[in-house]
């Protein structure tokens, strides 16, 4: 008799999808699920989900927050190859393919909950469990599809359009409500991010706020929800449908 799969991950996943749609997720929703192979830790904004310099030794699983993905070079400068949203796998490549896998830092961009998993019971339940493998192909579906957006939005895009779609989606994710949003990220974050040196981002930034778009309080941008909508104006003529992702 084949003894039966086990589906806790499959579980896990599922919750996550309904409940971050809600934006009621937490911790203590995830606890029942957590056992021998899967264990819970939070990060706080500042803090390393991973660095490059220690070999990934399980799956991780972002269920909460946001990050920045950057690798360095033996020079010590780093590349900002993106910015990314629970929920989030790494590590899925090195666990079913440990000589292809690259090594990247991953930052806390603000306060996450970060659900470690042992590789062998990954791919065990991987090997296991179809639907599992369906939602995880899924994820790494949308990875790839945010990579090649990015990609031509650095290569179509002067600064300014790039600045403006990143502030843009920054309100959509992170405003709660109010008159304005702060974006609360490091310019050279935002450089790395778009593309372009900070430089040319403070150029951006000095030909925006001369335009009434933006605002800069203490070296963060702010922007009103009537800003907001002028921007949107100014995309309109370059984004099909006010499609961002």
């Amino acid at each position: 008799m084949r003894e039966k799969t086990d589906s806790t991950l499959l579980n896990v996943i599922q919750l996550v999808n309904q409940e971050s749609s809600r934006g009621t997720l937490d911790l203590e929703m995830i606890k029942p699920y957590l056992n021998e192979f899967i264990r819970a830790r939070f990060v706080p904004k500042g803090g390393y989900i991973t660095t490059e310099d220690v070999i990934i030794k399980r799956v991780y699983y972002i269920i909460t927050g946001s990050f920045y993905e950057l690798r360095s070079s033996e020079q010590g400068k780093t590349n900002l190859l993106s910015r990314k949203k629970a929920p989030e796998f790494l590590g899925v490549d090195r666990a079913v393919n440990p000589r292809k896998a690259s090594l990247s830092t991953n930052l806390a961009l603000e306060p996450c909950i970060v659900l470690e998993i042992d590789t062998n019971y990954f791919v065990k339940s991987l090997k296991e469990n179809g639907e599992l493998g369906l939602e995880i192909i899924k994820n790494i579906c949308a990875k790839l599809s945010r990579a090649s957006y990015r990609s031509d939005h650095i290569l179509f895009h002067t600064t300014g359009e790039k600045l403006m779609l990143y502030i843009i989606r920054y309100w959509e994710e992170y405003h709660t409500g109010g008159n304005e949003c702060t974006v609360d990220v490091k310019n050279m974050y935002i450089a790395d991010d778009i593309g372009v040196s900070t430089r040319t981002l403070y150029r951006a930034l000095n030909e925006m706020k001369d335009q009434g778009l933006l605002n800069v309080v203490r070296g963060n941008i702010v922007v009103t929800s009537a800003q907001i909508q002028m921007i949107r104006r100014r995309c309109e003529s370059f984004m099909e449908g006010g499609d961002l992702e």
